[in-house]
């Protein structure tokens, strides 16, 4: 009976311990055999109260799930929450099959669910020994593809690892050496504690040691805020999670809202930001896994300012002057990408007094703008972004853009595009915006070049040329829906080549009458009806707009356009 127990548990943690296994492990199964389970465990607990003899098999099946139960919780914490469930269904019905049934061909049963186990916990264990490291997309190379050893810390001797990631591990620990003594502390974040141990250095008296979404609650990283302030570490090392894994997180355990462990790493980039902390770089592993590093010089008392607001939809952070803007654009090249945070522009912007600009997320760098950035019905000028690259107010948008406009500025390069130069894709979106610029470029937009996202409800009559392609949208890539540009103002090397033909290309007469404004300010009723109606009834298609609800038209509040004397184009109304 105990081979037979500890196969049936084998079985059960095999099918839980690898992400994408719900083959063998599926939620449904948990919902039909964990009632049956406490049907069991009830009515052993009642013959035991009742002081009546209990047999060593009702016992074995309690001591399976009940055990492989804690042994997944407590192993997997939010793997155990969900595969855990799963997989101790199927615990229990291997320990069914395996001792449960007698009949005449149930010794042949038993061996194939015996071989069955063996297959699974072999198959399960060799991806652990050879992926040894997968967590939550953070994945390395094989161990066969792994060659390099470290030679100067000792925590790693002997321990092979990919070259790439064995220079992450000795460029933290070279930085820690250099900008720390032995008492000083650095910290973490949010699930890499090994540095601790690697660079011998102390954490600065926080609670939360791994601060993962599960493990740390919201008053235990309360307390840590409050002990970085009192102590400040010299070395701050911050892992990019990616957005699935906050989003995910928050979709499941809380309902859609902020999760504390997301805020946290919002009050770090602000914290390393504002106490003057100096960006070393990011460090990139063999598996693509990103590490943001920044350390603080003795003697170095720098502060720095932030802006207004808290960074929500309610209290956006306020863009009011061009240092704003500035500010931004020095952030993202830091490694802020502030995903999900708002941002809204108060008043028309001169950008002259900066000189010349480069785009907030240069094409290529790694460091792009995920949040939403509402220009409220205000205006960017002055921008003069004429370098060698791919130009724009943006460069790689990985976020939204709305009731934004770009006048009286200069954008030449290679691929340019006025609001940006590509997206970053699918969910990048432009909606809502206009632009009144002179564009020179290969490829020139005058609203974007290669933009694979959503360019919704905008008007562009920037005087565009490009060598190869010149338009609105000078690259055929992404969805257009209701983007107008003014015809007579595109001028292109080869014929008639306007980039994306969803574009479409007016005279000044139909730019200046009533028909556009009623298109324009259709759209932006429309978007708001949809999300209202998603809101209300969950379906996603609306058939009374005949649009498909995105989550992106749930974040912004869309100006009313308008026309204003002296100008022969449709503008935004100012929102404040």
């Amino acid at each position: 009976m105990t081979v037979y127990t500890l196969m049936a548990a084998c079985f059960g943690k095999a099918a839980g311990v690898t992400e994408g296994c719900s083959y063998l492990s599926p939620y449904s199964v948990f919902l039909v055999v964990f009632p049956l389970f406490c049907i069991v465990t009830g009515h052993t607990v009642w013959r035991f109260l009742g002081k009546k003899e209990i047999s060593g098999k009702e016992l074995s099946y309690v001591a399976v799930t009940g055990s492989y139960f804690a042994v997944s919780y407590g192993c997997g914490m939010s793997g155990g929450l969900v595969e855990g469930q799963a997989s101790i269904g199927v615990a229990f019905a291997a320990a069914l099959l395996l001792d449960g049934f007698r009949f005449r061909f149930s010794e042949g049963l038993r061996v194939f669910v015996l071989l069955a186990c063996l297959v699974v916990t072999v198959q399960s264990a060799g991806k652990k020994m050879t992926h040894p490291y997968y967590w939550w997309g953070m994945e390395e190379p094989d161990v066969w593809q792994c060659r390099a050893q470290s030679e100067e810390l000792a925590l790693l001797k002997g321990i092979r690892m990919p070259e790439e990631t064995l220079r992450v591990y000795e460029t933290v620990s070279h930085v820690v050496e250099e900008y720390t003594d032995s008492e000083d502390s650095i910290y973490c974040f949010p699930q890499i504690p090994v540095f601790y141990s690697i660079c011998g250095r102390s954490d600065p008296g926080v609670r939360a040691k791994v601060q993962w979404f599960d493990v740390s609650s919201g008053s235990s990283l309360a307390e840590d805020r409050e002990a970085l302030w009192n102590n400040p570490p010299k070395v701050v090392i911050l892992y990019e999670t990616g957005e699935d894994a906050y989003l995910g997180h928050e979709r499941l355990f809380r309902g859609g809202g902020i999760s504390p462990t997301r805020e946290m790493r919002d009050f770090l980039m602000d914290y390393v930001w504002t106490q003057g902390y100096t960006f070393y770089g990011r460090l990139t592993s063999a598996g693509g896994n990103g590490i943001l590093l920044y350390y603080k010089t003795d003697g170095d008392d720098t502060r720095r300012t932030v802006w207004e607001g808290k960074g929500t939809k309610d209290s956006p952070y306020r863009i009011s002057s061009a240092e704003d803007l500035l500010c931004l654009k020095l952030r993202v090249q830091e490694g802020n990408d502030f995903a999900g945070a708002h941002f809204r522009q108060t008043q028309d912007l001169d950008l002259g007094c900066l000189g010349d600009w480069s785009p907030i997320g240069e094409v290529g760098s790694g460091f792009y703008f995920r949040g939403i950035y509402d220009g409220c019905g205000h205006t960017v000028g002055g921008m003069r972004c004429t370098g060698d690259g791919n130009n724009g107010l943006f460069g790689q948008l990985g976020g939204v853009v709305c009731n934004l406009g770009i006048v009286d500025s200069r954008v030449q390069g290679s691929c340019t595009g006025v609001v940006t130069s590509h997206g970053l894709d699918g969910n990048a979106v432009i909606v809502n915006c206009f632009t009144d610029a002179d564009v020179e470029g290969l490829r020139a937009g005058g609203i974007a070049d290669n933009f694979g996202g959503k360019i919704w409800n905008c008007v562009s009559v920037s005087r565009v040329c490009g060598i190869e392609s010149a338009g609105a949208v000078s690259y055929d890539n992404g969805s257009i829906f209701r983007v107008f540009a003014l015809q007579s103002a595109v001028s292109a090397g080869i014929v008639d080549r306007f980039g994306n033909k969803e574009v479409t290309y007016c005279t000044e007469v139909w730019l200046e009458s009533a028909n556009i404004l009623s298109e324009l300010n259709g759209t932006v009723g429309n978007i708001r009806q949809c999300a209202e109606h998603y809101m209300e009834t969950g379906e996603r298609y609306d058939s009374d707009t005949g649009l498909e609800y995105e989550p992106w038209m749930q974040e912004v509040d869309l100006q009313p356009w308008e026309f204003r004397e002296g100008q022969y184009y449709p503008v935004l109304r100012n929102g404040m």
